[in-house]
């Protein structure tokens, strides 16, 4: 079958550097120049291990007048990352109350290593009805963290590390009454 195309969006890179530094919130702000567009706010989910919860991601929301808000899950990304924040547990359910909380809807973002079907059925099972999967074979964020803290050899290790877009978006397809979100 062909894909179909449900509409555009736009997302903004995180903000948790706004939420930290509210004096960085208006380098968020972008709904003057696509006021018509479902504009998508975003959070790290690793976030909600390390004090972030309702709040900040109301703040978020808020923040720049968004239609949803991503969560994004980079563990990988987060490992290669000299500040990164490595601690994945639990989250599953923080994402769930998040998502019975918020008054928009919550998206699970991956950012390049593309969601399984085993993951997305997970997340599906907390209430998450959007998925977003960046597999690879687009950005390699292992490639620029890696660069950023000077060990290009692992890097390249793991520049091509987990589940292609197209087979990402496949597995995901069999979970009924979804949304997916196909990015680069």
């Amino acid at each position: 079958a062909g894909a179909e195309r449900i509409g555009v969006a736009v997302g903004v890179g995180s903000q948790r550097k706004a939420i930290e530094d509210p004096g960085m919130s208006s380098t968020f702000q972008v709904r003057d120049v696509a006021p018509s567009v479902p504009l998508l706010g975003n959070l790290g989910a690793v976030q909600l291990n390390y004090g972030y919860g309702i709040d900040e991601c109301r703040r978020a929301v808020e923040m720049i007048a968004a239609d949803a808000l991503a969560l994004h899950l980079n563990p990988l990304q987060e490992a290669l990352q000299p500040e990164g924040d490595g601690n994945f547990t639990g989250l599953l359910p923080k994402i769930g109350l998040i998502v019975e909380q918020l008054e928009v809807p919550v998206i699970a973002k991956e950012i390049g290593m593309g969601l399984s079907g085993e993951v997305g059925r997970r997340l599906v099972d907390v209430g998450v009805r959007i998925l977003d999967t960046a597999g690879t074979g687009g950005t390699s964020w292992a490639r620029i963290e890696a660069h950023r803290a000077d060990d290009v050899e692992i890097g390249e290790l793991f520049s091509d590390w987990g589940i292609p877009t197209p087979d990402s978006i496949q597995q995901l397809r069999e979970i009924p009454d979804i949304t997916i979100i196909g990015s680069g």
